[in-house]
């Protein structure tokens, strides 16, 4: 597998420029992931790239071309501590970019088991993960589906996910106490095994990048890991797993870039080659009206949220005091 690996900065680019590379390939993947609840830019000196109302206008406008697409989202979108506000317009600020799927990360379960089950049940993201079971009526059920399959023009993509049970924090595991997070290899080759005939398979690793190796240099199979949970991007992909043919790669956080690859498939449905690059999302892309209009409502919620906090009975004799 021939590997290529360019970088543009793409919002110097004729359009025309742009999707006459993506004609010529067999797809375009997306990569977002590790919002953390970050719903507007920073308005700090110094400070370039955009947030997510930017995101959705470069992705969507990358999204004018007839070439099949895949959008994919790492988890980590909530913020660091259990904010249902916040929570709930990061959802609905998503759900503006059309996305194919999205594997949780240990964000995902702060605000606790009933939201993030809640959240499954009514589908408002597409969310993808092969491990993570909730306990109910004394049987293990997945609370996620284990995997999709999409196709890419004449042939299909497997795009699976796992949460590593390693990167939860006491609090959270503590809020879900019906909820387990099963291991990752054997979840996954359950997974696989149940689709051999998909010769394109797409993992989409919440865990540590050292766990990540372990997984892909035990299972075969596997063609490109988007890794979230590390907080960095990567300029470069790394490979692992058997003759290094498995590609690993990450997004950096707070809308700060998107991960922009160009598939090339054989004629089997084989990864033959790609290419990558992180495109900066910059803060002087045209914001979406539509997720403006969502963050619009947020502030009010959130202004009236506070100002309920502000005069509480409770803060108010703390005053007092």
């Amino acid at each position: 597998m021939r590997i290529i690996i360019f970088v543009f900065l793409i919002l110097f680019f004729p359009p025309a420029i742009l999707f006459a590379q993506f004609q010529a390939c067999d797809a375009v993947l997306f990569f977002t992931g590790t919002l953390t609840g970050v719903l507007q830019t920073c308005k700090c000196p110094g400070v370039h790239y955009g947030a997510v109302a930017h995101r959705t206008t470069l992705i969507n406008a990358l999204l004018n071309s007839k070439v099949p697409y895949l959008i994919l989202d790492s988890g980590d979108n909530f913020p660091h501590y259990p904010d249902q506000l916040v929570s709930k317009y990061v959802v609905l600020s998503m759900r503006r970019t059309n996305y194919t799927a999205v594997c949780p990360g240990e964000l995902e379960f702060i605000v606790g088991q009933d939201y993030i089950v809640n959240l499954a049940r009514n589908k408002q993201l597409p969310f993808v993960c092969a491990n993570v079971k909730l306990k109910e009526k004394g049987k293990k059920m997945n609370l996620f589906p284990e995997c999709v399959v999409k196709n890419i023009g004449k042939h299909k993509v497997l795009i699976t996910g796992i949460v590593s049970e390693k990167v939860l924090t006491p609090y959270i595991k503590d809020h879900l106490p019906d909820i387990t997070f099963e291991d990752p290899i054997t979840s996954l080759k359950e997974v696989l095994s149940k689709h051999k005939n998909i010769g394109f398979k797409i993992l989409i690793s919440h865990a540590e990048l050292e766990e990540t190796y372990n997984i892909i240099n035990t299972i075969e199979g596997i063609d490109i890991v988007f890794n979230g949970h590390i907080r960095y991007g990567l300029e470069a992909p790394q490979v692992g797993g058997a003759n290094n043919k498995t590609a690993i790669v990450s997004v950096a956080p707070r809308s700060e870039n998107i991960g922009l690859m160009l598939i090339y498939l054989t004629p089997e449905g084989k990864l033959k080659e790609y290419s990558w690059q992180l495109v900066a999302v910059s803060k002087d892309i045209e914001e979406d009206k539509k997720v403006l209009e969502i963050l619009s409502q947020y502030e009010k919620e959130n202004a009236e949220r506070q100002k309920q906090l502000l005069w509480s009975p409770s803060l108010q004799q703390n005053i007092k005091k």
